[in-house]
């Protein structure tokens, strides 16, 4: 499993001094390994306990040994019952439809006390979002649409909700290049809502988008 996804927020230490993870690892799978999951299911002792989730979760059709949609997700979670918060990420990695890539990471966040927060993030925020605390960058979710290594058209987007905004993202970009001669483009759109119900205010759209040929 990717040490990014394991230390994401820096609490999953299962090198702390002091500390013992206890908990079993299992293995199940449908449909002629189809979907499998592989998933260890931890506590962290003592006090404060933890409770920690790691595990991939594949879905490979219609032939495993040679699937024509492969779909990986390595995926972490941690539940702290003191805060109280709960959080899950997921990363896409190595996994591609019909051999295309596919990459970005999804998190879900939800936080009580006095910083509460709450929210769904996938392939990242808006620039203009103030992100939470204990929140990492997250990788967009793109993929490379051309299998031409001259030409390379690449799509990214992002999606998200939070406890006060909706907001999504996309970006298409294109390269290509021959004996030293490229051409690019670049498309971008981000879009932020701020839904404030009232008589005199309705919903805030912060709108920025962008293109450009080199």
């Amino acid at each position: 499993m990717p040490a990014a996804t394991v230390t994401a927020f820096g609490q999953l230490d299962l090198t702390a001094p002091g500390r013992i993870v206890v908990g079993p690892m299992f293995q199940v799978s449908w449909g002629d390994r189809m979907v499998s999951l592989s998933k260890a299911v931890m506590a962290e002792v003592p006090d404060p306990v933890g409770r920690s989730l790691l595990g991939i979760l594949r879905v490979a059709v219609p032939d495993p040994p040679v699937p024509l949609i492969d779909l990986k997700a390595t995926f972490a979670g941690q539940y702290d019952s003191a805060e109280p918060s709960a959080f899950l990420m997921a990363s896409p990695t190595g996994s591609h439809m019909a051999g295309v890539p596919l990459d970005g990471d999804v998190l879900v966040l939800s936080r009580g006390g006095a910083d509460s927060a709450f929210l769904l993030g996938a392939g990242g925020f808006h620039p203009a979002y103030p992100i939470p605390r204990g929140v990492p960058a997250l990788r967009r979710l793109s993929s490379n649409l051309s299998p031409l290594p001259w030409i390379q058209l690449r799509c990214q987007g992002n999606f998200a909700v939070t406890n006060n905004t909706v907001q999504f993202g996309a970006q298409l970009s294109l390269v290509a290049e021959i004996a030293d001669r490229g051409l690019g483009g670049l498309f971008g759109l981000d879009v932020l809502i701020h839904p404030e119900p009232s008589l005199l205010h309705g919903p805030h759209v912060w709108l920025a988008g962008g293109q450009g040929v080199r």
